[in-house]
């Protein structure tokens, strides 16, 4: 048979199932067996995978329940797994029930049935399934039948969550199962689980149900009356036999543990698959990861206590679980520091928008007298006016400590334990806790989830650059006027402090090694770079490298220091020197991944520090990535708290919703601001081809900023830039031209970018956004009036203002 009639078949096998899981999974138990086997056995396989249990022996139809290990095996050089499997036991009803009591579903097909109860996948092993089938005899080497028992002896709970497991691992897009990058991920998981597991001092509980022959130890043990769970249920679960059966010898269903301690083991077992003292009940107990006891210290350990971080532990807490949250900040070489909130609130977005905002002002002071505005003698206001940086920071900072305060009252009140202590992992479920006084404690906890951020890196080739120079991590509680400034790097980040520094008035240079604001559009980022340089008189240093920093005169009684730099032109080769008070590096940043013990439980990094993941789930099983330090995710906000929310959600409550890192909308607050969401130009041709997709664009003038233009060098005549990039209609027909990207240069960005994630995710045309009404006179009712395009070669500025 052919891939595509299996992928096919599993198209319309799709509608028996009704619960996600994660979708790789299947790869290995059709496609990596040999496909030359008989139709008759694929077909009575893929049954199996459906949710029907076709038997095609008599001899299989007779038994009532078919146990199958969870056993590691090796064909073809890659690992698969089979695992525990009961077939439904037999019932004299063939219709479908529903009850939504316990809101499960049950079909009934070959007097066979099958229980599938709403359960949570991220809590169940991430494993493959290998060749299931109804008949032993199809593929042998991939089966260990341990035992078969009466049916009536098995709590239902327990029987449906082992076949639910194995119903839900298939639906799945059959474009996607075939992936192989996902595929390989699931391996590297499934093998990183099995040994986590196993390393586990006890087992998961919630799991165990999935692993009842990992253990080859005989139990020996003699019937009794049960009461509770004693030896004569428990026995006839791990026996041959009916309930009560002397039966003298089985393989245990739980790996040896406690020392072999069988009535411990049985105790496990009784209070968690079992809900009656004498018999097994109809009851369906509730889904993994819900209302679930634990043997742990907390449901959950978030490390990292930032936007994602908090985000995360709060609603883990409000969804009843048992959270702790650790934050720990390593100061900087200056000594920086700060408390609860992660980069945002204290070093990052939060006063970055707060001193671009003050420059700002600056700017509308410098043009007030435009608007009437005027000293009470009647002079400009900008000549009678000083900026002082200390009561800037003063603000900046009473605000981020406010903050602090309000983030750990609202974890007080939401009852998630924070900690101000370093935590890194010494077991798969234990991590050291080291507090600020020294003192070390150890915590355990089901599921961890990493959210530890970032940090600015410096330079390992340039002498004196930790002992004199700053980052953006110190820039914003710096204790004296920055003056002459040196900013050393392209990134968002460089010309964002350069941007505000230099609208506070103080002398600003950026050393640039190749080129600005890297990953965005090209066209964009030098129209941001000509502004600054042309217009707020930012001085650009380009193609050169720092080499040496010397300290001539330190900071005292508030004033700056005075620092010699010594950079080197990578063209010429030439040396230079030059003084400034503030050197600050904003060259890149690095995850904070290093130092928490992830390499002792076998968590995956690539080259550079970050977490390769699917879904925020890295390839250990419990343990879970958000925010900065995901491999190939935008380093924003807002995506950290989405998807620490969304990922709790998952955990621990009944949702499926992933996070949606596609068409995330971001904005550079530089002083003439960028916002953008979608394909940059660059990618659009890269994905579709030039000769495929059309730009559309138009430099304007905002009205605010029309009134003696020729006057106010920062704001001249259609500097503002818009510009949309959709898919190329052959004949010019916007209605088949879909919408790629949005691109905005000019004031407030970011409200302007806000609302096009929107159109992008809805597949909108060009058609439909010129359909729109704006708000006039507004910035954004620029994406409403695009009518020219680059192909056809027109000026592209604003004429006139109303038509």
């Amino acid at each position: 048979m052919s891939l595509s009639f299996w992928i096919n078949r599993i198209k319309i096998r799709r509608h028996h199932l009704h619960h996600h899981f994660y979708r790789s999974i299947i790869l290995s138990s059709l496609f990596r067996s040999n496909l030359s086997t008989s139709s008759t056995s694929l077909s009575s396989r893929l049954n199996v995978f459906s949710g029907v249990v076709s038997s095609t022996s008599s001899t299989s139809r007779s038994s009532a329940t078919r146990l199958i290990s969870c056993s590691c095996y090796s064909h073809s050089s890659l690992p698969s797994t089979t695992f525990s499997f009961l077939s439904p036991p037999t019932t004299k009803t063939t219709k479908r029930v529903v009850s939504k009591a316990t809101n499960s579903h049950s079909s009934h097909i070959n007097n066979s049935t099958i229980s599938i109860s709403p359960l949570q996948p991220p809590q169940l092993a991430r494993c493959s399934l290998s060749s299931l089938s109804s008949s032993s005899s199809l593929c042998p080497n991939h089966f260990h039948l341990v035992a078969t028992t009466n049916s009536s002896q098995l709590h239902t709970a327990n029987n449906i969550r082992r076949e639910h497991f194995i119903t839900s691992t298939i639906k799945t897009d059959a474009d996607y199962i075939i992936n192989e990058t996902i595929v390989k991920h699931r391996f590297r998981l499934l093998i990183n689980f099995l040994i986590s597991w196993k390393l586990s001092r006890p087992p998961p509980q919630s799991l165990s149900f999935l692993f009842p022959s990992l253990s080859s130890s005989i139990v020996v043990e003699k019937s009794s009356s049960p009461k509770t769970l004693t030896t004569g249920a428990f026995h006839s679960l791990i026996t041959k036999g009916t309930a009560g059966s002397a039966s003298s010898t089985s393989r245990s269903l739980f790996p040896k543990r406690n020392g072999g301690k069988v009535a411990s083991l049985r105790e496990t077992f009784s209070k968690r698959f079992y809900s009656s003292s004498t018999t097994t009940t109809t009851k369906i107990m509730a889904p993994i990861g819900i209302d679930d006891k634990t043997e742990y210290d907390y449901d959950l350990i978030v490390i990292g206590g930032g936007s994602g971080g908090l985000a995360a532990s709060k609603e883990a807490a409000a969804l009843g679980k048992k959270v702790c949250m650790l934050d720990f900040v390593s100061p900087t070489p200056r000594g920086t520091s700060w408390g609860v909130g992660g980069t945002c609130v204290n070093v990052g977005c939060i006063p970055k928008k707060l001193m671009h905002h003050a420059s700002l002002i600056g700017g509308e002071i410098d043009d007030a007298h435009y608007f009437g505005w005027q000293t009470k003698n009647g002079e400009p206001l900008k000549d009678n006016l000083k900026h002082d940086w200390s009561t800037l920071v003063n603000y900046v900072q009473n605000n981020i400590k406010g903050s602090n305060f309000s983030y750990r009252a609202l974890l007080a009140t939401q009852q998630v334990k924070y900690l101000n202590a370093c935590g890194s992992f010494v077991e798969p479920n234990k991590v050291r806790i080291v507090h600020k006084n020294s003192k070390e404690e150890f915590l355990t906890s089901r599921n961890f989830i990493i959210a530890t951020g970032e940090r600015p890196v410096y330079p390992t080739d340039c002498e004196g650059a930790e002992q004199y120079a700053i980052t953006s991590d110190d820039l914003f509680s710096l204790p004296y006027s920055p003056g002459r400034t040196l900013v050393i790097g392209a990134s968002y980040v460089a010309l964002e402090c350069a941007g505000f520094l230099r609208g506070l008035g103080y002398d600003v240079s950026v050393m640039v090694r190749s080129i600005v604001l890297r990953g965005f559009d090209r066209q964009c980022s030098e129209h941001v770079r000509n502004y600054m340089e042309n217009y707020e008189h930012v001085k650009f240093i380009d193609r050169c490298v720092m080499k040496k920093i010397e300290e001539l005169r330190k900071s005292e009684n508030g004033e700056a220091p005075l620092l010699r730099v010594t950079y080197q032109n990578l063209e010429t080769n030439e040396k230079i020197t030059d003084e400034f008070n503030t050197v600050m590096f904003a060259i890149g940043r690095r995850p904070c991944t290093d130092k928490i013990g992830l390499d002792v439980v076998g968590v995956e990094l690539d080259s550079k520090g970050y977490i390769p993941a699917i879904n925020e789930q890295t390839n250990v099983p419990h343990i879970y990535a958000i925010g900065d330090i995901l491999q190939g995710k935008p380093q924003l906000t807002p995506v950290a708290i989405e998807a620490g929310v969304l990922l709790a959600r998952r955990l621990y409550a009944d949702h499926q919703v992933n996070c949606d890192y596609i068409n995330v909308p971001t904005t550079v607050f530089t002083p003439i601001e960028y916002g953008c969401c979608g394909y940059t130009e660059e990618e659009a041709i890269d994905k579709f081809g030039a000769d495929d997709i059309e730009v559309y664009h138009q430099y304007f003038t905002p009205t605010e900023w029309k009134l003696n233009y020729y006057d106010r060098p920062r704001k001249p005549m259609n500097v503002c830039y818009a510009k949309v990039i959709t898919t190329r209609s052959i004949d010019g027909d916007p209605r088949k031209e879909t919408l790629l990207g949005f691109h905005f240069v000019g004031p407030n960005a970011g409200e302007v970018i806000q609302f096009t994630p929107f159109p992008l995710k809805m597949k909108a045309t060009k058609a439909d956004l010129d359909a729109l009404i704006g708000i006039h006179p507004t910035c954004a009712e620029i994406f409403t009036m695009l009518p020219i395009s680059k192909r056809s070669g027109k000026e592209a500025t604003q004429q006139g203002c109303c038509g």
